[in-house]
């Protein structure tokens, strides 16, 4: 027999009770019943309470976004129409940026609509339009969210300092997806490794071989010697690396500054 009256409906949810059972036919028009019973989530994933609603509610937009509020998910199974208003939208990956799976590719290209998926995590500048994936701005507040962000960035700003400098001070494997040149940046390589100095395993052939930077990966993680150039690996063949590189980039100083003032020395010219 089918609930008589709302609070008994309602309890029912609380308990456990499936809506899709003839104990809610009477209530299949009711906003409140039809909304707790999205919140209890007791259903399939065939199954959705939208569906077991009454006409009414799966065409009103102000409901829908009721539901869309309560799960982002939820705009899967809502009415084709709905499911593409910009409001309904924007509610749904406010929710959850998930959503994004669910939506046209057209609300991809919308700024506002990735960016409020971005501040839950930069990830998600994988679900934009290429238009957005090569938008600065954009990108610069996904890798403040995520720097995994990069990964998903557009060609040409994979080789943009400014970006890749983002990424890799916050996390410095994040290097394997910048451009080759900048693999080749010390600047940015430099940064990479103090991060996290398997980082090097990334940098470019040269960069391997620069005592300096491999000092500061093997700093930062002793194990990332083996990424460093078989010379600077013999070099420090069972001894410690730190100790090693530290006497070594501390040799090559002074040999600079004495070159450098052999060569600012003014020649002194002879009285013939």
């Amino acid at each position: 027999m089918a609930y008589k009256n709302k609070e008994t409906a309602l309890k029912g949810l609380e308990d456990g009770r499936s809506f899709f059972s003839p104990l809610f036919d009477n209530f299949r028009d009711n906003d409140d019943v039809v909304l707790l019973a999205i919140k209890e989530g007791n259903y399939d994933d065939d199954q959705f309470p939208l569906d077991y609603s009454s006409d009414r509610l799966q065409k009103d937009k102000s409901f829908n976004l009721k539901v869309v509020e309560l799960s982002g998910c939820s705009i899967r199974y809502i009415d084709n129409n709905l499911s593409k208003d910009r409001d309904i939208v924007f509610a749904a990956v406010k929710r959850s940026a998930m959503a994004l799976n669910y939506v046209e590719d057209y609300h991809k290209d919308d700024k506002i609509i990735i960016s409020e998926a971005l501040k839950q995590n930069g990830y998600y500048l994988s679900f934009a339009s290429d238009r957005l994936k090569n938008d600065k701005e954009t990108v610069m507040f996904a890798i403040d969210n995520n720097p995994v962000a990069l990964e998903y960035t557009g060609l040409p700003l994979r080789n943009d300092k400014e970006v890749v400098l983002k990424a890799v001070k916050q996390k410095g494997e994040i290097l394997n997806f910048a451009s080759k040149d900048l693999k080749d940046d010390k600047e940015i390589v430099l940064e990479a490794v103090q991060n996290n100095g398997r980082a090097l395993n990334f940098a470019n052939k040269d960069l391997k071989d620069d005592k300096k930077i491999v000092l500061e990966a093997v700093k930062q993680s002793p194990k990332s010697i083996i990424y460093a150039s078989n010379e600077i690996q013999e070099l420090c063949k069972d001894n410690d690396p730190i100790k090693v590189l530290e006497s070594a980039t501390l040799a090559e100083k002074l040999q600079n500054q004495l070159s450098q003032k052999a060569s600012q020395t003014p020649t002194k010219r002879i009285k013939i």
